[in-house]
């Protein structure tokens, strides 16, 4: 059917209804000579009168102004037009709001971690002050995000608005609501440890740096995924290789005595020297020497003969079989977290405990998870090719 001009649809519209001229302008209090020029198409009727005009030709200020009846259709998809564009405007919001106060929780972070540094040189700042204000702006970042976090996480799962949402509007959402929630967290889990490790006087003097940051990095990417999962309600990830081999009894016993060799080698060297008569004797030492040999060889063994026996997922094997014996070394680095001085009371023995190395925990944890990162990041890369 042709559309009709505005003029014409209410000529229409006036003669089904029964009404002449002149009655449709008493109405409206017009002329009639106004209604007359409306329905030539000489000019339309003030936008003040469209209202009363509608409801006297029993059709909708929609309808009047396209000049012909809507179908039900197009008033469905009006209707979710209209729906669409204001979820769109309620999630654009909330992520506003939310984007406001990370950079607020941010900046609190910062100044946290920088006003520190600033004050300490200072004679005049007692040392407390740096710690009260270190403590309290993580504390306020922390509650200020956890508090937004909350209401997000609150509307994600909870409200049916988000099926009507546009896909890229909702993963912009759950951006916010993983990604950067679990950054702000992250950065005040890292200014509290390593704020920790310089109070304790952990902080290995040469390597601390690098150490610290392989342990926050390591940690950071280990941590990350299931958290966004949680937090977002989101599907699991696809499983690694390790589950989809972890059935195979062969791979359950590489991996037993691998990681049991990594616990009696870091035993061993921990507490060898406990049993040296004096230092003299070199007993003790030879037979751990020769130990931990044999802990290599059954450790190094047993990867390949499981990578020998297993055909099928030879190449998996591989993978996991080769990251177990490089984490060989953080074995040997925690046994060594205590130096123990032996020393004679009036030449006789017992030997002395003397004192103990806390920062061996920081090179422990930076090679272990720097090697499982690693490895991580390795597996990712070769299950989307």
């Amino acid at each position: 059917m042709e559309k009709k001009t505005i003029g014409q649809f209410i000529a229409v519209l006036r003669k089904a209804n029964g009404l002449t001229q002149q009655e449709l302008a008493d109405k409206l209090n017009v002329s009639n000579k106004a209604v007359s020029r409306w329905e030539r198409d000489e000019s339309a009727p003030d936008i003040t009168l469209i209202p009363a005009l509608a409801e006297i030709l029993g059709v909708t200020c929609d309808e009047l102004l396209k000049g012909e009846r809507i179908t039900y259709s197009e008033q469905v998809d009006k209707r979710e037009a209209k729906v669409e564009k204001q979820v769109k405007s309620l999630i654009q919001r909330e992520i506003s709001k939310y984007r406001i106060i990370l950079w607020i929780a941010l900046a609190l972070v910062v100044v946290g971690f920088v006003m520190p540094f600033v004050l300490a040189p200072s004679p005049d700042v007692p040392e407390v002050i740096c710690w009260v204000i270190l403590i309290l702006s993580q504390i306020v970042a922390f509650i200020m995000v956890t508090i937004a976090v909350a209401q997000m996480r609150d509307i994600r799962l909870d409200s049916e608005m988000f099926e009507n949402a546009d896909a890229a509007l909702v993963k912009k959402y759950d951006k916010y609501l993983g990604d950067f929630s679990y950054l702000i967290y992250y950065l005040i889990a890292a200014v509290v440890f390593t704020f920790y490790l310089l109070f304790t006087y952990m902080m290995p003097e040469y390597t601390g740096i690098a150490c610290v940051i392989v342990i926050l990095t390591a940690g950071y990417w280990l941590l990350k995924g299931k958290y966004v999962t949680w937090i977002t309600g989101a599907k699991k990830e696809d499983k690694t290789i390790q589950e989809e081999i972890v059935h195979v009894e062969l791979f359950k016993n590489m991996n037993r005595i691998q990681i049991g060799t990594l616990l009696l080698y870091a035993a061993l060297f921990f507490f060898a020297p406990y049993f040296e008569p004096s230092p003299e004797d070199m007993i003790v030492e030879v037979i751990t020497a020769v130990i931990a040999i044999c802990l290599l060889l059954a450790n190094v063994i047993s990867a390949i003969a499981g990578i020998t026996k297993e055909k099928e997922n030879r190449k998996k094997f591989i993978f996991y079989g080769v990251r177990n014996i490089l984490l060989l070394p953080s074995a040997f680095l925690l046994s060594q977290i205590h130096s123990v001085g032996w020393g004679y009371d009036n030449g006789v023995s017992p030997y002395k405990y003397e004192y103990w190395y806390p920062e061996y925990l920081v090179y422990t944890a930076a090679w272990a998870l720097g090697i499982i990162v690693i490895f991580y990041m390795m597996e990712r890369k070769a299950r989307k090719k």
